[in-house]
């Protein structure tokens, strides 16, 4: 029985495109999937968040978009109550510097 998942990241704001994550915690790994997303400013790149009651934990995709897309499989190491996307310096910051662009809560 598969237990993977798709949420769909709700935009807080004005920014355009939008983002999809599917997971499976019993794999531990993710996929994220941006679309129609404007390129992130110069130095700066998207930033994905697994977020659990404890932690916002730091995925480190930091992809700048510059195609407009962003599509990445990378490790899920928790099992998440929330994900967001911010955006960060392109070299990654451990917390979040950028305020949340993108969030969605996963439903219990």
């Amino acid at each position: 029985q598969s237990d993977s998942e798709v949420l769909d990241l709700g935009r807080q704001g004005e920014a355009p495109g939008e983002f999809r994550v599917a997971w499976s915690n019993s794999l531990g790994r993710a996929v994220l999937i941006g679309e129609d997303l404007p390129p992130a400013p110069a130095g700066k790149a998207y930033e994905l968040w697994l977020i659990t009651p404890d932690e916002s934990m730091a995925m480190y995709v930091l992809d700048p978009a510059e195609d407009g897309d962003v599509h990445v499989a990378l490790d899920a190491p928790a099992d998440p109550s929330a994900w967001a996307i911010t955006v960060e310096p392109d070299e990654g910051s451990p917390t979040a510097t950028g305020e949340i662009i993108f969030i969605a809560e996963v439903p219990a």
